[in-house]
């Protein structure tokens, strides 16, 4: 009785620290062309703009934290 006791416990843990590891990160709409990447943990977010000419845009990158992305497409967090 002990052992299926434990099993539940150890079940619950495992399935509740599952649970926060995938909510960890929230992606935040902001329009059609852009949305903001939050890590709930940390803090530490980016705005990703999937359009070529808002990533290179020299203003852009100077107002806002952008996302960068490695080879991989992985993306970067600061």
């Amino acid at each position: 009785m002990k052992f299926i006791s434990l099993c539940i416990v150890i079940a619950s843990i495992i399935i509740s620290f599952n649970y926060v590891w995938i909510n960890r990160i929230e992606t935040i709409k902001f329009n059609n062309y852009s949305f903001m990447i939050l890590n709930k943990w940390t803090g530490n977010h980016c705005i990703f703009h999937p359009s070529d000419s808002a990533r290179n845009d020299k203003r852009v990158k100077k107002e806002m934290t952008n996302c960068e992305v490695d080879d991989y497409g992985k993306i970067i967090l600061p």
